[in-house]
């Protein structure tokens, strides 16, 4: 009887419901029960829930207290039922400090995935720093708990003191996919940390003042950081300072001014336009195809772009380790398809002139354009731009060119050529198209 008992309790306690957790909704959409602020989901949250955030620009006057163990998902356009649907780079969702506070206030094991953290401004502090008691962290500031940090723009955040980007103090951040640019502080542009361990893979820091990452230790505690298969270069103040009793582990990655470690380089990285934030590799960067597949974790399966993370070029020989395809250093991977035929090329006639319009798809290996006549269609074309007709090169949008043809003459037939040039000096032709100018009469042209 009492063995029977002991199973029929088993048999109950096996029939009811698992826990699990929940996922709460941020921004309007169908939804339908969505909280107007991340940090009202925040509130109603209970430890290990999902918060998932649509695309839009979250303005914080206050910093947002993260002090629950909760998930933090951005780039949802309001209609997905799994994360895996969702499209970070397509739905931008934007936290902004708006130069007030900062971004993120974080006391419990979080995750951060799939942001851009912006203007974030760390005076006056939600707390000053235990070791420092000066204002700290301006995009992140996180005290005691274990941080990843995934699929993130970390840019223009300042910090007074130190952590322009983020302050990490003391237990583990973890830094994968993310780019860190603009961000300034005193000490740690983009990453301070103190008395923690930093693991950073996938990821671009540039541009930021203050050295790239500051690491600072205190007696008693430990201290380290490992870098794999990031770009930092471009860092006002020198990319890395660590005191002598950090233990600093760096491999395949492109650090300015060199650093000691397996495959490891000091090249420039060739970015498309830094000048402008894009952060990602010309067809000819040292850093394709030189990474460390195994440093990879198994879940990131894509870039920040959400594009393939395994990549290869053929036209690049393999530097780094692994079987091929071999990933590329830095947040975004490389795509050798990138160069997109005009999308149109036109001549239009006018009054003693020839306009020539043609419109490029999104490209990033365009390095410009030249434009060639001809008097008749097999004609020899000669070059009429006086020198190369710069590309406005951007991996999201495309561009629309002009060029007025003033050495022509009324009545006569004029062909013309479009050239493309890549960034390797490879041309393409494109065209002809053809068009007679004549005298408009009643018109201002």
């Amino acid at each position: 009887m009492k063995k029977q008992c002991i199973l029929l309790v088993l048999l109950f306690s096996l029939s009811l419901p698992t826990a699990h957790a929940a996922v709460l909704h941020v921004g309007s959409g169908s939804w339908g029960d969505s909280y107007s602020t991340i940090q009202e989901a925040i509130n109603a949250a209970t430890a290990e829930d999902e918060i998932w955030v649509k695309q839009d620009t979250y303005p914080v006057s206050a910093y947002i207290t993260v002090d629950k163990a909760v998930n933090l998902y951005g780039g949802f356009n309001g209609t997905e039922t799994l994360r895996s649907q969702r499209d970070w780079a397509k739905n931008v969702t934007t936290i902004d400090g708006q130069n007030l506070a900062t971004c993120l206030y974080i006391t419990a094991d979080t995750t951060v995935d799939g942001f851009t953290i912006t203007n974030g401004n760390a005076f006056p502090p939600p707390v000053s720093s235990p070791m420092t008691d000066q204002p700290c962290g301006g995009g992140i500031l996180k005290l005691f708990c274990k941080l990843i940090v995934a699929n993130c723009i970390v840019k223009g955040n300042y910090a007074d003191y130190c952590g322009g980007g983020i302050m990490n103090m003391a237990d583990d951040l973890t830094v994968t996919n993310c780019v860190f640019s603009g961000n300034t502080a005193d000490a740690g542009g983009a990453i301070y940390n103190a008395i923690g361990n930093v693991t950073i893979i996938n990821s671009t820091l540039s541009g930021n003042s203050g050295t790239g990452i500051w690491n600072y230790w205190y007696e008693g505690y430990t201290c380290s950081l490992t870098i794999k298969n990031s770009i930092l270069w471009g860092d006002s103040g020198g990319e890395i300072y660590s005191w002598s009793n950090i233990a600093v582990s760096i491999s395949y990655s492109n650090i300015q001014g060199g650093y000691a470690g397996m495959g490891n380089i000091n090249s420039n990285p060739l970015f498309i336009d830094p000048a402008n934030g894009d952060y990602h590799l010309q067809s000819i960067s040292p850093c394709i195809d030189a990474g460390d597949n195994t440093a990879v974790p198994s879940e990131f399966t894509a870039d920040l772009d959400g594009d393939p993370r395994f990549t290869d070029d053929q036209n690049i020989a393999d530097t780094g380790h692994g079987t091929p395809p071999i990933v590329d250093m830095g947040a975004y991977e490389y795509a050798s398809t990138t160069i997109v035929a005009p999308s149109s090329f036109t001549a239009s006639p006018l009054n003693r002139a020839i306009v020539l319009a043609w419109s490029s798809k999104s490209g990033t290996d365009n390095a410009g354009f030249n434009l060639y006549r001809a008097g008749s269609e097999d004609g020899e074309y000669v070059k009429i731009n006086p020198s190369l007709i710069p590309a406005e090169r951007s991996s999201t949008q495309g561009a629309s060119y002009e060029f007025v043809d003033k050495g022509v003459r009324n009545r006569e037939t004029y062909y013309y050529k479009l050239e493309e040039i890549d960034l390797k000096g490879n041309s393409t032709m494109h065209g002809p198209v053809s068009a007679m100018p004549r005298r408009v009469f009643g018109g201002n042209r």
